[in-house]
């Protein structure tokens, strides 16, 4: 027999009963930061989302996204304080194009002249560092502290902590590829509606949670450019010639080929 939720919370309050929980230890720390007291643009989580989805897309679709050649991988960050997402592409998961995109993430931002520090909040994957604390700190001593910025990595196994990203991508599915992957006659428009999604995303769709839309949100804590709802969708793998350049180093270069 199915019982409705509603009917579980009516009994307990009913009967003034309590529910326990577990106790874990990051039960008190479910957030790195304090919602109120944040900026706009401050804090952003990262993820990856692969698109090839055999869960969500149909079969037909998915051979459609094949045929155009659509890269299999979408690199999302979003905003805490705002909900204003970026989103790029690319057809390798590799620690160089999780780096790239956190830059130009980080860059983007910094041309709207927003100078407060930046944090990027990643899960454990290689393509944002791994596992290793060393590797972790060489990051934002070496390569995030110079640009006022800093990589944060989630404990082990609490995706909770990327919640609003990780929503962010079923809306992607619900909303994008499923009924616009199968009207793109090629690559070319593909990336024409991704980012015409992505503007649409922030400038005209309205979040239930905030009551608005996220570039709405931003312009009431700041004033700012409406372009910076329009982050450059592209693909990754065509900045790899900038790597060198960004990191001439050879410790950088290391660090990509064990990571990558």
């Amino acid at each position: 027999m199915e019982v409705k939720p509603s009917t579980v919370r009516y009994v307990l309050k009913r009967y003034k009963l309590s529910v326990k929980y577990k106790r874990s230890r990051y039960r008190r720390r479910n957030r790195f930061y304090d919602f109120e007291e944040l900026y706009p643009l401050q804090h952003f989580q990262v993820d990856l989302k692969e698109v090839y989805d055999a869960t969500t897309l149909s079969n037909q679709t998915l051979r459609w996204a094949k045929r155009l050649n659509i890269p299999p991988y979408q690199w999302t960050a979003i905003d805490v304080k705002t909900r204003l997402r970026f989103i790029s592409y690319s057809y390798e998961k590799t620690f160089t194009n999780g780096l790239m995109f956190m830059l130009l993430v980080i860059y983007f931002v910094r041309s709207f002249g927003v100078e407060h520090k930046i944090t990027l909040q990643t899960d454990n994957g290689e393509e944002f560092g791994g596992k290793s604390v060393e590797k972790l700190e060489y990051l934002n001593k070496k390569v995030f502290s110079p640009l006022k910025a800093e990589l944060l990595h989630i404990p082990k196994g609490k995706k909770e902590y990327q919640a609003f990203v990780e929503r962010s991508h079923q809306t992607d599915d619900n909303e994008f590829y499923i009924p616009q992957i199968e009207r793109c006659v090629d690559l070319k428009e593909f990336y024409f509606r991704a980012l015409r999604w992505q503007f649409m995303y922030n400038t005209k769709r309205h979040h239930s949670t905030l009551g608005m839309t996220p570039f709405r949100k931003l312009r009431m804590e700041r004033p700012i450019s409406k372009l910076v709802a329009v982050f450059p969708v592209i693909q990754l793998e065509k900045l790899i010639d900038l790597y060198p350049k960004l990191f001439p180093q050879p410790g950088y270069h290391v660090l990509a080929n064990d990571l990558g």
